[in-house]
């Protein structure tokens, strides 16, 4: 993930501004961030809310991160817009 981060890092430094062909430099760090890009691939863009309800973690994730030393677990709002940079 570090090396992808720095290769869109890199590529949005060459080519920040938008291309005739509507792409840019740093789209791989832009579809970090988005819904239809990696919802259900992502713990970035995953959601804990259905229908603006929060859902329980499944019991398999909760053990797992308990035993891995995880007792809290937080999560926000993810950026939005035309650029997270």
């Amino acid at each position: 993930m570090n090396d992808v981060h720095q290769r869109g890092l890199q590529d949005f430094r060459a080519q920040p501004t938008w291309r005739e062909d509507r792409s840019r430099g740093g789209e791989c760090l832009l579809a970090v961030t988005s819904s239809p890009a990696c919802f259900g691939r992502s713990v970035v863009v995953e959601s804990l809310l259905q229908a603006g309800t929060p859902l329980p973690l499944d019991p398999r994730v909760e053990e797992y991160l308990a035993n891995g030393g995880v007792f809290r677990f937080m999560c926000g709002h993810k950026p939005c817009g035309d650029s997270p940079f």
